[in-house]
């Protein structure tokens, strides 16, 4: 709740505990409050003015991370720099210079499911909370310094999620509803959320001004970039740290870039405040660098496509950080090409109209944009999984991946039994992370789960082969290396004959006397990215990615002269995610995460009054894409499989990716098709209408 004033509309000021929703709500009416009212700032260069009133005054007291650069005395939270090259060099030494900014707006979550807590203290000391949350250990960890307890004391029990998109792994209501139930010692104190709550009781996403400046050569050379990202935090910034720095450090796209300065702000304003949002800071650089491309390629006369491959990180090349791309690591040129293929674009390049001859009727435009991005996290993000064995030679996996629709737990199923051997239908996943009981999992974001926890679950089987083979080895009188472990038994290698039936040694093996030796097999898997380090503080690079998937992304729209209608035909994805465990749950993470960006491209839009508050918190103002809008889109999903070296089975992340760079593909259409640039989503029918009417009455 607000401490000593209120920093947004909607921030928490009192709370009503009462047996019904009914009786709440009239405790609610009997608060009064009196307020002051106090300067306030909604917009990110206003709140960077020096005589801008501050929403922290006290920011240069507050304990901070050592790679956090909070800047006191303003409302700049964090500021992350990045350092490649000697842009002024770059800029004198270029053929074309091109400066634009772009603006991506405030934009909601919309899960299916509205955020819940249920807590409850015990006469012991010990807090129980049931979250619809991503991130258990985090809610774990942070309940424990907020209460100074032990965190044995604290147990988080997590069910299935209907939706989060990062806007459940942000701590935001179990702080409050367990600081509520402190007054009913031995009961359970709920609060669920509404619709409308959801606008301000948890996070929203994005929110970013973007100042591009690029400079290239005659033949499309990208020589250097200046680029400075301003995130409009709202009014606190817990999560906005990380992503203005996963922003920062991925801010130049999938392309080689000689000379690049940085320089990514997190703002406090006077909003309700952001954290992750599907895709985490690359659909905002993205955008930038997406639409920029195009209107350099436009100057130059240079087929956009061909800009893209020329300047592309591929193999060898230096990303913005310093890491060097490597062949495992996938095939941008691949995914363009396989995109530009779909599209038939060399037989049907995209066409410009000239919109002061055609009264009505239908035009036709197309893009292509790429895309990469890494899995922005902390350097000791670390998973674990338990991997038991039943009698029946059965397994139960253990593992606290919140699956939330997006099918992890299948997948991670699956790689159980692709290392164990076994049908899939003989691995059962327990399906309810309980911090009590569950192996550690950092958090359930970054499109994380298959990668990192899937490695976690691979060495776990491993481990419990390996302990299977230990048994095996005492029975059978041979070393282990002698031994081959099929699924079904392990036998001797040079004598397949002589074998013992799993289900004989996964819970101890026992001999006709009847004594017995091993016990019940349990497999222990860890993983942890052991190279990640924390930036330069003179550059800002370094290790700052675990691995990249890289991507590209093509549209083709018609626009109805007469309405502004824009009309999605083909929506079209190539992605190298190394090895795809589920085509066909891959397929609907990427098609959902397309519609998620189209939704971003032509209607979701966060609108504020002059005074902070949310003028369309809801379903009906707020604009989502449904199927009605979609029934007649064609979507193409093309899976490029470059096989990732610290996979599991070559996997890499891909769940967020294919929401990245589907507005810039949109608004690089309607550019191609009519000239009108769009430097500012989402590109709404009366935005496109009053742009249209503009060429119309143009002499």
């Amino acid at each position: 709740m607000a401490v000593e004033k209120v920093r947004f509309v909607g921030e928490p000021v009192a709370a009503v505990i009462a047996d019904s929703p009914e009786i709440a709500q009239k405790g609610v009416e009997a608060i009064k409050v009196e307020y002051e009212d106090l300067p306030a700032v909604f917009d990110v260069y206003d709140a960077i003015k020096k005589d801008a009133p501050l929403v922290h005054e006290n920011l240069g007291k507050y304990k901070v991370l050592e790679e956090f650069n909070p800047i006191p005395g303003t409302n700049i939270f964090h500021h992350y720099k990045v350092v490649k090259g000697d842009i002024e060099k770059g800029f004198k030494e270029s053929d074309l210079i091109i400066e634009n900014e772009y603006e991506v707006p405030h934009i909601s979550h919309v899960q299916l499911e509205p955020h819940g807590a249920i807590a409850q203290w015990f006469s012991n000391g010990e807090l129980k909370i049931w979250s619809s949350s991503q991130s258990p250990f985090l809610v774990r960890g942070m309940l424990a310094k907020m209460y100074n307890i032990s965190q044995s004391k604290i147990r988080v029990i997590i069910p299935y999620l209907g939706g989060g998109f990062g806007g459940k792994s942000d701590v935001t209501i179990e702080p409050l509803v367990s600081y509520i139930a402190r007054s009913v010692w031995g009961r359970p104190v709920a609060l669920f959320l509404d619709r409308e709550e959801m606008f301000y009781g948890t996070v929203l996403g994005r929110g970013c001004r973007i100042k591009l400046k690029t400079g290239v050569k005659k033949d499309g050379t990208l020589l250097c970039a200046k680029i400075e990202l301003y995130f409009n935090a709202g009014a606190y910034g817990e999560y906005g740290v990380s992503i203005v720095k996963g922003a920062g450090h991925n801010a130049t796209g999938p392309y080689e870039i000689k000379h690049v300065q940085v320089d990514s702000y997190g703002i406090y304003t006077n909003l309700p405040f952001i954290g992750a949002f599907r895709g985490y800071g690359h659909p905002e650089v993205h955008f930038a660098m997406e639409r920029q491309l195009d209107i350099i390629a436009e100057k130059l006369k240079i087929d956009p496509v061909q800009l893209r491959l020329k300047n592309c990180l591929t193999p060898g090349k230096e990303n913005l950080i310093g890491q060097i791309i490597q062949p495992h690591n996938g095939d941008i040129s691949a995914c363009i090409k396989a995109v530009k293929k779909e599209l038939n674009w060399e037989k049907e390049p995209p066409k410009r109209y000239d919109i002061k001859l055609l009264k009505r009727g239908k035009i036709k435009g197309k893009a292509i944009c790429g895309f990469m991005k890494s899995p922005v996290m902390a350097t000791n993000a670390a998973s674990t999984a338990v991997v038991k064995f039943n009698e029946d030679a059965s397994v139960n996996l253990a593992v606290s991946s919140i699956d939330m629709g997006q099918g992890s737990i299948t997948a991670l199923a699956q790689i159980a039994a692709e290392t164990l051997k076994i049908p899939v239908e003989k691995v059962h996943t327990v399906r309810l992370a309980d911090t009590e009981f569950s192996p550690y999992e950092w958090q359930t974001v970054a499109s994380r789960a298959t990668w990192a926890m899937g490695n976690a679950v691979m060495r776990a089987c491993m481990d419990a082969i390996d302990k299977i083979k230990d048994t095996a080895s005492q029975v059978l009188n041979v070393s282990k290396s002698e031994l081959v472990y099929d699924g079904e038994k392990v036998f001797i290698k040079n004598n397949p004959d002589k074998y013992i039936l799993l289900e004989k040694l996964v819970f101890g093996y026992m001999y006709e006397d009847g004594h017995t030796i091993g016990g019940q097999i349990v497999g222990i898997g860890r993983f942890i990215y052991p190279h990640l380090t924390f930036p330069d503080k003179k550059t800002g690079r370094g290790n700052l990615a675990a691995e990249w998937t890289f991507g590209a992304q093509g549209v083709e729209i018609e626009i109805d002269l007469r309405t502004a209608e824009i009309i999605v035909n083909k929506l079209v994805t190539a992605i190298d995610a190394g090895k795809i465990v589920n085509p066909q749950m891959a397929r609907g993470q990427i098609v959902g995460a397309m519609v998620q960006g189209l939704g971003a491209a032509l209607t979701e839009e966060i609108i504020y009054d002059s005074n902070g508050r949310i003028r369309n918190a809801d379903l009906t103002d707020y604009k989502i894409p449904t199927y009605c809008d979609l029934s007649h889109t064609d979507f193409r999903v093309i899976f490029i499989e470059t096989l990732q070296e610290d996979g599991p089975y070559g996997a890499r992340s891909l769940a967020e990716h294919a929401i990245i760079s589907i507005p810039p593909a949109i608004a690089n259409a309607i550019f191609y098709a009519t000239g009108i640039n769009f430097y500012k989503i989402p590109i709404t029918r009366d935005r496109l209408m009053k742009e249209l009417m503009k060429l119309k009455e143009a002499k």
